[in-house]
């Protein structure tokens, strides 16, 4: 008979040490910045409205 190693499998422990590091790894740090470049943009359109927009659906919309 085979004698059970148990340095062969590892600890309960590791399952969810193992889960959050990759939960953790798939989390976008700078999803803030994102925002706020989006809010930016928004607020530039805005303001500054440009003559003709090109919507990049095969057609451009412009002030009548």
């Amino acid at each position: 008979m085979a004698k059970c190693n148990t340095r062969s499998r590892p600890s309960p422990v590791t399952y969810p040490v193992v889960r959050l590091a990759l939960w953790a790894c798939g989390l976008d740090v700078f999803w803030g910045c994102g925002v706020f470049q989006r809010y930016l943009r928004r607020l530039k359109l805005n303001w500054f409205p440009p003559a003709i927009l090109d919507t990049g659906q095969g057609f451009k919309l412009g002030r009548s």
